[in-house]
């Protein structure tokens, strides 16, 4: 090979990576922070099948269920002790968001009705 073919090679090497860089970032831009109607939902499905859940158990099983951006691991400002995940989780009870008639939540607990 010559030098100007390694140089080409170079070039479009240089050119893939930083294509397959963007594309890698655009995906990651595109995925969604986890909402309370993402929760909702997969609470509902968990009290389907096993009638009730803890809080606790709940936000153990988020992460394995769904692939968090970073912000939604990201330390809560308001809660430090908490990723904002798991404040969004415990806010499912604060705003009463979840459909009364089918859930129910009480001492920590999730419930089917």
């Amino acid at each position: 090979m010559e030098r100007g073919e390694i140089r080409s090679l170079s070039k479009i090497y240089s050119r893939c990576t930083y294509a397959s860089t963007n594309q890698r970032k655009e995906k990651t831009m595109k995925r969604k922070n986890i909402s309370e109607e993402n929760l909702i939902q997969y609470l509902t499905e968990i009290l389907e099948l096993e009638g009730e859940i803890s809080l606790k158990e709940f936000k153990t099983r988020i992460p394995k269920a769904f692939n968090l951006t970073d912000y939604d691991k990201k330390i809560s400002k308001t809660r430090p002790s908490e990723m904002m995940y798991e404040q969004r989780c415990r806010n499912l009870n604060c705003h009463r968001n979840f459909p009364k008639n089918m859930i129910s939540y009480e001492n920590q607990i999730f419930k089917r009705r």
